[in-house]
């Protein structure tokens, strides 16, 4: 026991940290030597006393400090543990600041005692203090604080932080052999003033000393030969340290500290005048450089005013300095350029504040002529666009920006035209990129079921199922187009929904039925899980069905091939959920919250093998909101896979079921003109209505019909509008002004479907007007009401 308690004995003793023991009534019992060095005090002179009696009696103020807020107090009546930082009074009668650690001793559960321990922060403290000064007068100087305000701010906290009694700021005039104080400092005192001849204040080699840029610290004026101590001690100066500023070896300013006795000045001290100097008076020069070059205000404001742009002259630190007439009366605001207002920014658009102010930042830090465009507030409250361009003009001498001359051109009425160009060209190539989206899908089908014809000729019944998937998939693409065309809908966000109340499982297996082609392809395993019980939504069946293809597509493409899909179909409270989960490439967590952005995949991964312009997941999004439902995106990162989610309302009415309409191709033959310089589309529309028994002729264009002879007058006509020569609108008012033909149907067939293009057909004589691709089923009803005269022989 002897041997640990001699070996922790020799652990405390040798430790670094100061402790200090007392005992039940905070008398010290014990210091180590790491103690004894921090309080000045041996182990002698204090074992027995109370420390608080001699270390923390007394604050810094003057005034008393009571027991009870002494660490050693603290800890006693906390019954444990306390640390924090305070002051503490060295042998030698100086305060020094300290952090602390009081932990109480127990013996049996009573409190026997206190182990302190102290760590000098002194030099922490001023270090902190020294680096806090220096930022605030850099932050005075770059927010364009008044000179006398930056001088006066330093030399009042130079002169706190040094315990000095005074601090000056001093212009020299080594010609005149002159001391010129600018700004003074003196606690309780009038502050030192006036100008002083170098040689009454400084002799011996100190003159020369602050020339070479050299310090000087003078600790008793009385016993140094280079002083005229009686001429200090007349100004009450004991001591004083003095940091000068030189430049092109011409000693220009000086920074100095006084105290009214003798003391001795720290090498930190010196430090300290010579960064205060070295921020503050490259500052003074720069005032007064601008001030020097200060141009013949009245005759360049006449030049200014006469001309039509806005003019402006900032200072080399971005203020501004003066404004022409124009700009006045541009902004309504009358500008006084000593108000060292930054108006310019304030009448920038928001929008643009940031670039404008990096772009003139850049030119600050450079020095490089700028040019810029942003929108400027006018003073009927509206921005107009307007192009920037500054010229810096240098100090000859220095090189340094001291003005910047600029002007702002309106070019509002340019920019608006550009704006529109580029407005029209972005609304061009969204409108192409959903187009091209949103027909991929249902092209897929009907691709493989062009191959399938040729391979099931034989067999009756496949080849009415493979008609009726192509026909499903033109219905799709109809729809799909009529809303596409419809540009100013498209451009605004605007779709308009066919709803009835839909069967889920039908939804599903429709989207399935799309996006089989791509599934199949790359040997996917595609598993459905059914609702328990029927679940019906209200919407529109062809974009739901396109919601879910999109996902499908999605699943099938960016998971490995032979991989498996997941589609859930289940009800949550009162809405019907439906998921598509894959185990492909899943989500970057960066990008799972942008996935349902407009172009978030070109955008954020273009390099990705499989392409696509980023609108699937968007066009999800919005689709699934229009029904009022919301749609998710689940992803536990790359290569783990992703899950989707639609929730969408749920309800409980029938859902709509279509009753199989009578063909409207039976009836009696008809003699039909089919002109369309699609020869390919006039061909297959002849095949389709001959096969219903009408009597049909094809001509490619307008003078081919017009040069035609019949036995009789044809029943109906059905005529391209975007015929080459001769247009549909213009033939069909052609062939209308025949009396032979008055009772003959016109039919348009166009790719044109807006209300204006109706109208326009109707104007040209035509009786019906059909949008591509064509509705067979349509044409069909229309042919069915075509009912020939007598006379025709029919």
């Amino acid at each position: 026991m002897s041997g640990a308690r001699s070996h922790l004995d020799d652990i405390i003793n040798n430790a670094t940290a100061a402790l200090l023991i007392t005992d039940a009534q905070a008398r010290c019992t014990y210091m180590n030597p790491a103690a004894e060095a921090v309080t000045g005090y041996t182990l002698d002179e204090l074992r027995g006393r109370v420390l608080h009696d001699v270390l923390h009696h007394t604050r810094p103020d003057g005034s008393p400090l009571p027991a009870n807020a002494c660490p050693i107090g603290r800890a006693a009546a906390a019954a444990g543990h306390v640390r924090g930082e305070d002051v503490f009074i060295h042998r030698d009668g100086h305060f020094y600041d300290v952090a602390y650690a009081a932990s109480v001793i127990r013996d049996g559960g009573a409190v026997v005692g206190t182990v302190l321990e102290v760590r000098d922060i002194t030099e922490a403290k001023r270090a902190e203090a020294r680096r806090t000064l220096l930022a605030g007068i850099t932050e005075d100087i770059a927010r364009g604080a008044a000179l006398d305000d930056v001088l006066r701010h330093a030399a009042e906290g130079l002169a706190r932080l040094l315990d000095a009694r005074s601090c000056e700021f001093s212009e020299i005039d080594e010609v005149a052999g002159i001391l010129q104080v600018a700004t003074s400092f003196r606690h309780g005192r009038a502050p030192l003033r006036g100008r002083h001849r170098l040689d009454d204040v400084l002799l011996g080699d100190y003159p020369g000393m602050l020339r070479r840029g050299e310090s000087v610290a003078v600790e008793d004026v009385q016993a140094d030969a280079r002083v005229d101590g009686a001429r200090y001690a007349a100004l009450g100066i004991g001591a004083f340290a003095i940091a000068p500023f030189v430049r092109d070896g011409e000693w220009r300013f000086a920074v100095s500290v006084t105290d009214t006795r003798p003391r001795r000045w720290r090498d930190d001290d010196l430090r300290l005048l010579r960064a205060v100097a070295a921020r503050v008076f490259p500052h003074v020069e720069r005032r007064r450089h601008d001030e020097a070059l200060r141009l013949s205000e009245e005759r360049f404001r006449l030049m200014a005013d006469s001309v039509p742009h806005l003019v402006w002259i900032l200072r080399g630190d971005g203020s501004v300095e003066f404004v022409n007439r124009q700009w006045v009366e541009y902004t309504g605001r009358a500008f006084d350029p000593s108000a060292r207002v930054p108006a310019m920014t304030e009448l920038v658009h928001p929008d643009d504040v940031a670039t404008s102010t990096a772009a003139f930042g850049q030119a600050l830090a450079t020095g490089q002529a700028f040019t810029l465009e942003h929108r400027m507030r006018a003073a009927s409250g509206d921005y107009r666009w307007f192009i920037v361009r500054a010229e810096p003009w240098r100090d000859p001498s220095s090189g340094e920006v001291v003005r910047w001359f600029g002007s702002s051109a309106d070019i509002h009425d340019l920019k608006l035209a550009q704006q529109a160009l580029a407005d029209a060209d972005q609304r061009k190539d969204e409108f192409l990129a959903m187009l091209a989206h949103e027909l991929r899908n249902p092209l897929a089908p009907i691709a493989t079921a062009s191959h399938l014809l040729d391979r099931v000729a034989d067999d009756p019944a496949r080849v009415r199922e493979v008609a009726r998937v192509i026909g499903r998939q033109v219905g799709h693409i109809r729809e799909l187009v009529d809303d596409l065309l419809d540009v100013s809908r498209v451009t605004r966000g605007l779709i308009t929904l066919r709803e009835d109340v839909l069967d889920v499982s039908a939804i599903v297996a429709g989207a399935v039925e799309q996006s089989r082609a791509d599934i199949d392809a790359r040997g996917h395993r595609l598993r459905i899980a059914q609702a328990d019980a029927p679940l019906r939504v209200r919407g529109d069946r062809t974009r739901l069905i396109q919601v879910l293809a999109n996902l499908l597509n999605n699943a099938a493409k960016y998971s490995p091939e032979g991989s498996r899909i997941d589609v859930g179909i289940a009800r949550e409270g009162g809405d019907a959920l439906i998921s598509v989960a894959d185990t492909g490439q899943g989500i970057d967590a960066g990008l799972l919250p942008h996935v349902f952005e407009l172009f978030s995949q070109g955008r954020r991964t273009p390099e990705r093998a499989h392409g696509g312009l980023g609108l699937g997941l968007a066009l999800v999004r919005q689709l699934v909101q229009l029904h009022g439902g919301r749609v998710s995106a689940h992803s536990d990162g790359p290569g783990r896979g992703s899950r989707f989610v639609v929730r969408l309302p749920a309800v409980d009415e029938a859902p709509v079921r279509v009753e199989a309409e009578p063909s409207p191709g039976e009836g009696r033959s008809l003699h039909v003109i089919v002109v369309d310089d699609n020869r390919d589309a006039a061909d297959t529309l002849a095949a389709a209505l001959g096969l219903l028994g009408h009597r049909v002729e094809v001509h490619g264009d307008a003078r081919a019909v017009l040069a035609a002879r019949w036995p009789g007058p044809p029943d109906v006509f059905l005529l391209d509008i975007g015929l080459p020569g001769m247009d549909g609108r213009a033939l069909a008012r052609a062939l209308r002004e025949r009396p032979e033909l008055a009772q003959s149907r016109f039919i348009a067939i166009t790719g044109y479907g807006s209300a204006e293009d109706i109208a326009r057909s109707r104007a040209a004589g035509f009786d019906h007007h059909l949008v591509k691709p064509l509705d067979l089923d349509a044409l069909l009803r229309l042919l069915a009401e075509a009912r020939p005269e007598p006379a025709h022989g029919r």
